[in-house]
Order: C-alpha cells, then sequence, then structure tokens
C-alpha cells in the first residue's frame, strides 16, 4: 500500500516534462523553480508529510524534538532565502551561557569538552 492508501498494483499516468521524487527542501525547492520556468512537474513523496528530514514533533509534555535538518550554519545564505520564501520559521541559537539537557525531565548542563571546547 502508497502512503495515500493506493494500492502499489494501480497506476496513475501522468503526462509531465518532470518528475520530481522527494519532498525535501531539496525536491520542493526544484518543483518549485521547474514550475515558474513554466515546466509541467509532478512531486512524489513516500511518506504523508512535505519535509524530508527537517521533521519537528511535540512530546507528550509540549517539548519539541528536532529528529533532524535542524540546524543551519552561517554561510548557509541559500537556505535562509529558501525558509524565507517558503515561510519555514526561524528559532536563533545562542551560544552564551551553559549548554543544557533535558534528561529523565531533569535540567543538566553539558560539560565544555562535550561541546568541543
Amino acid at each position: 500500500m502508497l502512503a495515500n492508501g493506493a494500492s502499489t498494483e494501480e497506476q496513475i499516468v501522468a503526462d509531465v516534462d518532470f518528475c520530481v521524487v522527494g519532498a525535501g527542501f531539496a525536491g520542493l525547492t526544484a518543483a518549485l523553480r521547474l514550475h515558474r520556468a513554466g515546466a509541467s512537474v509532478v512531486l512524489l513523496e513516500a511518506r504523508d508529510r512535505a519535509g524530508g528530514r527537517t521533521y519537528t514533533v511535540t512530546r507528550d509534555d509540549g517539548v519539541w524534538i528536532d529528529r533532524g535538518g535542524a540546524w543551519i550554519g552561517p554561510g548557509q545564505d541559500r537556505i535562509y532565502a529558501l525558509m524565507a520564501e517558503f515561510g519555514v520559521p526561524e528559532y536563533k541559537q545562542y551560544n552564551d551561557g551553559e549548554a543544557m539537557m533535558i534528561v529523565g525531565g531533569k535540567s543538566i548542563a553539558m560539560a565544555a569538552r562535550s561541546r568541543g571546547r
């Protein structure tokens, strides 16, 4: 079965210029650029959501957990531009103070050497 419940034996025929596989940032960007250039495009995604490795879940206690593709560093201007274009929110990272982790419901300060200092 496919994510939308269709049988894998069903055939879907589409007459398009391009088929983009994957609705992560790269696939979404490729499909958008091709579409804007006047090409007809079909975008295929195996999951029930877009975003690829960029994915955040909310635990039962309301805490957000990033499950991949969560950090964008300095110099990645093209990714920042795509975020703005797609309306993806940015959350600032602050490097001052102690780095903390939540383990077993308790906040624990990370040792400086484990942060690569």
